[in-house]
């Protein structure tokens, strides 16, 4: 159990820029690292927000006209979101992608059992000072329907 404790990293993912923190726990999951995501939320896209709030209305839009039940689907959970991002970087068809998908653990805000662990911050995943073009993947969630909690 020790062992295991030593392998987790608690990563608070507020003001990290979704693709470049999605590398880096990536990364960390094929390396064995167990990681568990806090603050989903807060996490933020890059780029004019009129061009990310159209990129994401066509991504959930694809759909299956020939049936319908094999539509991929698309989450508009931040947890759900980011986790599939970092899903899409791992090596899933094969069995150490699987398992360091199931390493992974995302969570909207702070649970309980976490509120007094040390996070670690990517520096440079961060948000770069003076970067005004960028936009929260909660609020991209609640533009798509996701109701928050």
């Amino acid at each position: 159990m020790c062992a295991e404790s030593e392998r987790t990293i608690y990563v608070d993912a507020k003001n990290h820029v979704l693709g470049r923190l999605s590398s880096h726990v990536a990364k960390l999951l094929l390396e064995g690292w167990r990681v568990i995501i806090v603050n989903a939320e807060k996490t933020v896209i890059t780029g004019k927000k009129r061009s990310v709030k159209g990129d994401w209305q066509i991504f959930l839009g694809v759909r299956s006209r020939v049936h319908p039940r094999h539509t991929p689907r698309h989450y508009v959970r931040p947890d759900r979101v980011l986790k599939d991002v970092i899903k899409g970087m791992l090596p899933r068809k094969k069995p150490r992608g699987r398992d360091a998908l199931h390493r992974l653990r995302v969570y909207i805000g702070v649970p309980d059992d976490y509120k007094s662990v040390r996070y670690e911050k990517f520096e440079d995943a961060m948000l770069r000072p003076g970067t005004r073009k960028h936009i929260l993947l909660e609020d991209i969630c609640r533009e798509f329907g996701w109701g928050g909690s």
